[in-house]
């Protein structure tokens, strides 16, 4: 039992890595309590690393503020980006918030995970049938495209989209079911809450981290400059 848990465990981590959906889901709900705790700390790792990389960021944001005092256009463009992160931060908190109350039914204050981890159906109302997953699609790729398109002048490689379907991955191409899975129905429909949690938590991750990457290629331009 022991070996089966861990090897699940493992397969969510390398998974959340990439913000990859998990393929079984059933695995979660078969394991019980030790699936749940492990999903859940997982969760809260990734948590307490948005915690760290919003610190991070704010820091590296101070640092360009003094070093482009001279360049009121780029600070004009830092203070843009910042702004735009905030505000997506926020909408996918949003998201949590409703999803762990309705969805979630609460945490749990013996075991500090949600009350009802597996429910499936609210978070399909909720994300899929109320459209917040087709929101959130289009905010995260939005947020990208931002990106590349404002940016571009500082070198920045061109940003991945962060809210991809199955539609160009290779992997599926000569699977008729999985190839044609988009955002939504693949992160979404048929998703336990504690598992929907996890995916938001990853989101907010690589939005942070691209906010960073831009931010450091901001400096190194102004030190190539120099």
């Amino acid at each position: 039992m022991k070996k089966v848990t861990l090897s699940i465990f493992l397969i969510i981590q390398i998974s959340f890595l990439s913000c990859k959906p998990i393929k079984d889901n059933k695995a979660i709900k078969k394991n019980g309590f030790k699936g749940v705790h492990n999903l859940q700390s997982l969760n809260n790792l990734i948590v307490r690393c948005n915690v760290y990389q919003k610190k991070q960021s704010d820091n590296t944001l101070i640092q360009i503020q003094k070093r482009f005092k001279g360049e009121p256009a780029t600070l004009k463009k830092v203070v843009r980006l910042k702004k735009s992160t905030l505000n997506l931060m926020q909408f996918i908190n949003k998201l949590r918030v409703s999803l762990i109350k309705n969805a979630g039914q609460g945490i749990n204050e013996n075991t500090h995970t949600l009350m009802t981890p597996h429910e499936k159906q609210k978070v399909r109302q909720y994300m899929v049938i109320e459209k917040n997953a087709y929101v959130l699609e289009k905010k995260l790729n939005n947020y990208v495209s931002f990106i590349n398109k404002e940016y571009q002048e500082f070198g920045i490689p061109k940003m991945l989209l962060i809210a991809k379907g199955n539609e160009h991955n290779i992997l599926y191409k000569d699977d008729p079911i999985k190839s044609k899975q988009k955002f939504v129905e693949l992160y979404f429909e048929n998703t336990p809450v504690i598992l929907a949690l996890a995916y938001l938590s990853c989101f907010q991750n690589t939005v942070l981290r691209y906010e960073e990457e831009v931010f450091k290629y901001m400096i190194l331009s102004l030190v190539d400059k120099k």
